[in-house]
């Protein structure tokens, strides 16, 4: 075996922060991705993406020599472990699409053998490791499979990798132990637990944090249609009051996990979850909810508007499933003329902001990045759904 590990996907969000600590844990890790941009910045030592201590961390990793980086498929033949971290899409339905399992067949099945480990390492609707597994033994392949869901959050990948407790689950002891040798190379916090426990454990996780987040928009809402300003009552629930530490402000709640997951668990069990699809209906209206109210407030067709921040969430460059996104396409329909500015999105960068910060009347914070608590933006109406701009507007 030439290599230790193969992630595949290993140059995106997820497979990248794990591929460099595998290999600064002195493990010879084959970055395996089509993206060849990807690989020619992480061959180079740049990071491709935002992410707190990257290439720090990337650098050190190349000095080592443990990296090595391919966009050739056949390559995984030379390795012991094989990680998958591509993501498991929704359909044009929005439900889960199991079209993966026929991509994965065609792209990697032919080099996959009898005595390789898989480990999933993607959020997965219930039962695709099952169907997975099954389609490996109709190929004739009786490698060991495990599902070891990874949790983190995006500019922290670094930090949590190694912070929090890791998750296996697998088909056989065989499976489970290899798993549990690989990720206690991160940290001796395992959770054991069957392979469905995993694959719920994970779900449950991120439809949890997104109902909470429904829960702030639509209590947002309800304050906001009574004249009440939301963050005086927020701040009246939660100053010294334990038990609702744990509630989230209002804001753009989407990106690509926590909407997409509760997708899945919703149409798992379309009879139960009616939470969950309470929570999407609340979280995606809301952009539609925020223009109403501006736009009956103001003459959107005599108003520049300027949104700041297009990320799906603060001090993030990703843009997948960015409710900031929905909004202006939205607002430029309406409004006189439509600016974007996002210092972290390469599109959206650019441009001169303090041009757009003098030239618009309305200024909407998109993503709350904290960078633009020290925007000059005195005189200018500031809708702040987020709470984070000293004279931004809560009560629209």
């Amino acid at each position: 075996m030439k290599y230790d590990i193969c992630i595949i996907g290993g140059a995106g969000r997820v497979g990248l922060p794990l591929s460099i600590i595998f290999a600064l844990k002195d493990l010879k890790v084959l970055i395996l991705d089509r993206n060849k941009d990807y690989l020619n910045k992480i061959k180079n030592g740049i990071f491709p993406f935002k992410e707190k201590n990257g290439e720090e961390f990337l650098k050190k990793a190349l000095i080592k020599g443990n990296l090595f980086l391919s966009s050739d498929n056949k390559e995984i033949s030379f390795s012991k472990n094989i990680i998958i971290t591509v993501d498991t899409p929704l359909d044009n339905s929005m439900e889960p699409d199991y079209s993966l399992i026929d991509k994965l067949k065609i792209d990697f099945f032919q080099f996959i053998k009898n005595h390789h480990f898989i480990i999933l390492r993607s959020t997965v609707f219930p039962g695709f490791t099952e169907t997975f597994n099954n389609e490996l033994k109709k190929s004739n392949i009786l490698c060991e499979l495990s599902y070891c869901p990874e949790r983190i959050a995006e500019g922290n990948a670094f930090l949590e990798l190694t912070e929090l407790p890791q998750i296996i689950s697998g088909y056989s002891k065989k499976s489970i132990e290899n798993a549990e040798i690989l990720f206690k190379k991160l940290t001796f916090d395992i959770i054991k637990v069957s392979v469905k426990e995993a694959e719920l454990t994970k779900l449950f996780n991120n439809v949890y944090r997104y109902v909470k987040f429904a829960t702030a928009n639509q209590f947002f809402t309800i304050a906001n249609d009574m004249n009440v300003d939301f963050y005086n009552v927020y701040k009246a629930m939660t100053y010294k009051y334990p038990r609702a530490s744990d509630f989230p402000k209002a804001g753009f709640s989407a990106g690509p996990c926590l909407y997409k997951d509760t997708l899945q668990l919703y149409y798992f069990c379309k009879d139960k979850n009616f939470i969950g699809k309470t929570a999407v209906l609340i979280n995606q209206e809301f952009p539609m909810y925020i223009f109403q109210k501006i736009n009956k407030k103001f003459n959107l067709s005599e108003n520049n508007i300027l949104i700041l921040g297009m990320s799906f969430k603060k001090e993030s460059d990703n843009l997948k499933d960015s409710l900031a996104l929905n909004l202006k396409d939205i607002m430029e329909k309406k409004c006189k003329n439509l600016y974007c500015y996002d210092p972290y999105v390469e599109h959206y960068k650019e441009f001169n902001y303090k041009k757009m910060i003098k030239e618009s009347d309305i200024i909407i914070i998109g993503s709350p990045h904290d960078i633009f608590k020290k925007f000059n933006l005195k005189n200018k109406i500031v809708i702040d759904i987020w709470d984070i701009i000293e004279n931004g507007v809560n009560l629209i």
